[in-house]
């Protein structure tokens, strides 16, 4: 099935065989999931092709060693990996051997250096072009990245300190006073908090965030400051909060400076 699979001059650079009928291939531009176990329904042999540039990451599982191996991209990381059976997966083999720790050491290394081109070519080369995924393009624009993040909101909490309520004493019948109290104090502080996760996009028009409860667009145009962090980015628009988006490192807010030519 695999030569069938190939393209012209595509070369080999990896090829597992994991369970009986199911391989993991590399060649110099994709990666290549065979599950010859399932069939499709012209009684072919299964598989699935990722190009390098869309794997997120692998996703490497196992109790005593690894035994299972998925390609994560944005459009199968909205699927669920069965629990069990997981030969159902289409785009995840399963090993039977001591193979699946070294395949997962491999494709770690790979996944790195797939992210360190990914990174120069986003702040140095020509920016790249993604297809949002649950996002709609308005006409003339494109979108260059799509990551994982969780949107924190700046909310004010009263906290009080001090205050007791003293000793009640009588003073005739059916008549008490309490003496010796003292009225605490309270003051608001503001504090961030978690408010919805999703995804964040940066595009040549506008930031979007899509979230489970909530959807943020932020022209770019409007966009004030912004600053990068190790794990997320700070975008200030004029007259409202600053808004916070922690993601897995700092090429987000790296992008959207270089997008606006902020220093």
């Amino acid at each position: 099935m695999l030569r069938s699979a190939l393209i012209a001059a595509e070369a080999v650079y990896l090829r597992v065989q994991s369970a009986p009928g199911e391989a993991i291939v590399l060649t110099q531009f994709r990666v290549i999931v065979l599950k010859a176990a399932r069939r499709s329904s012209t009684g072919k042999a299964f598989g699935r092709f990722f190009a390098l540039d869309e794997i997120v990451r692998f996703d490497c599982r196992g109790w005593l060693g690894v035994d299972f191996i998925a390609v994560i991209t944005r459009v199968t990381q909205r699927d669920q990996i069965p629990a069990w059976n997981r030969w159902k997966c289409t785009f995840g083999v399963t090993f039977s051997s001591g193979l699946g720790a070294a395949t997962a050491g491999y494709l770690r290394s790979l996944e790195a250096w797939l992210a360190g081109e990914r990174r120069a070519a986003l702040l140095n080369g020509p920016l790249p072009t993604v297809t949002p995924v649950g996002v709609a393009v308005h006409g003339g624009e494109a979108f260059h990245i799509q990551v994982p993040a969780v949107y924190y909101e700046e909310k004010a909490i009263r906290e009080y300190s001090g205050g007791y309520s003293g000793v009640s004493v009588p003073v005739m019948r059916g008549v008490r006073v309490r003496v010796g109290g003292s009225r605490g104090t309270s003051w608001t502080t503001q504090v961030l908090q978690q408010d919805d996760a999703g995804s964040l996009l940066i595009g040549s028009r506008r930031v979007v965030f899509v979230g489970a409860r909530r959807t943020i667009s932020v022209s770019l145009d409007t966009i004030a400051t912004v600053e990068a962090f190790i794990d997320g980015v700070g975008i200030g628009v004029a007259n409202k909060p600053i808004m916070r988006f922690k993601t897995e490192d700092d090429l987000p807010g790296l992008l959207l400076k270089r997008v606006l030519n902020i220093p």
